[in-house]
């Protein structure tokens, strides 16, 4: 997103999820009421959120929870939950999930990376995707010094993923 920009609700939604921008996020995280946000982190047992903090760090089993609830429709309705995941449908992250799946899969997904000024580098990327009509959610996390070693190992486990549900 751009600085000194407006932008809708639908918009920081859309920037956040297809294009992981964190800016997006803390614009739409920040016109939130944190009590509500603390109430529903709490009843999906996720960890507290320290807003002290800038980084809030997630496993790859709290992440999924988002897909699940998502696909569930769990806690948002039918038509704001297919709207969720028409925005995930549409991620720009390609490197990942989505270039190890054959072409006619449907997926969701979104990515998120971090780095800092030592060179440590996370790439993460969290999927429902179908076998034929047959969902499944996958989610996995790295961290190392080579971005482009990261984006491979994502394909290369969303492969054998892929091949091993398949068989």
């Amino acid at each position: 997103i751009q600085v000194g920009r407006s932008y809708s609700v639908r918009e920081l939604l859309e920037y956040m999820i297809v294009y992981s921008d964190n800016y997006a996020s803390r614009l739409l995280a920040a016109s939130l009421d944190q009590s509500l946000i603390t109430k529903l982190f709490r009843e999906l047992e996720l960890p507290e959120i320290n807003y002290d903090r800038t980084q809030y760090m997630l496993n790859a089993k709290e992440t999924s929870t988002f897909l699940r609830v998502i696909f569930n429709s769990t806690l948002l309705s039918p038509e704001k939950s297919e709207y969720a995941a028409s925005m995930l449908h549409k991620s720009a992250f390609t490197k990942g999930f989505s270039s190890a799946f054959p072409p006619e899969t449907k997926i969701w997904h979104k990515f998120g990376e971090w780095s800092d000024a030592s060179g440590q580098y996370e790439l993460h990327q969290t999927a429902v995707f179908f076998i034929g009509s047959k969902p499944y959610i996958l989610t996995v996390m790295t961290r190392g010094n080579d971005p482009e070693a990261l984006s491979k190992a994502l394909q290369t486990l969303a492969k054998a993923v892929y091949a091993g549900l398949s068989a």
